[in-house]
């Protein structure tokens, strides 16, 4: 099959604007063990083991929908959520967790919007700054 095609492009000049930074500062609410968790496990490959001696076995995915608040409190008012994915991968005892998050906000100067994040992060510890 013979294939003929025609296209346009035209360049345009770089328009640089200054950098806008906004900082957020808002905290993830997680619920592990309760009876209503913010996090199921949804999938495990049936041909690893646990060698990690994790809680969470290598090749384990994980559905989550958390709560984000403005502070550490649990009475404190709910500004959005976190709804993603977490994959354990790595066989070790230093396992990481590959994170995929989207952020959305339902009150205040940024409802309606949301920020997603992919990235890296490691089980060795529990508080995380991002």
């Amino acid at each position: 099959v013979s294939v003929q095609s025609k296209y346009h492009s035209r360049s345009l000049p770089y328009d640089s604007e200054e950098a806008k930074v906004t900082n957020l500062h808002f905290f993830l609410h997680e619920t592990i063990s309760s009876s209503n968790p913010t996090v199921a496990m949804i999938a495990q490959a049936n041909i690893t083991n646990n060698d990690n001696n994790s809680s969470v076995p290598f090749s384990t995915i994980l559905a989550l929908d958390d709560i984000l608040k403005i502070g550490l409190e649990t009475n404190l008012e709910v500004i959005g959520n976190a709804q993603g994915l977490e994959v354990l991968m790595a066989k070790t005892s230093t396992a990481n967790l590959l994170w995929y998050w989207d952020f959305g906000f339902i009150t205040g100067k940024f409802n309606d919007s949301s920020i997603s994040m992919f990235l890296r992060n490691p089980t060795t510890t529990m508080v995380h700054e991002l």
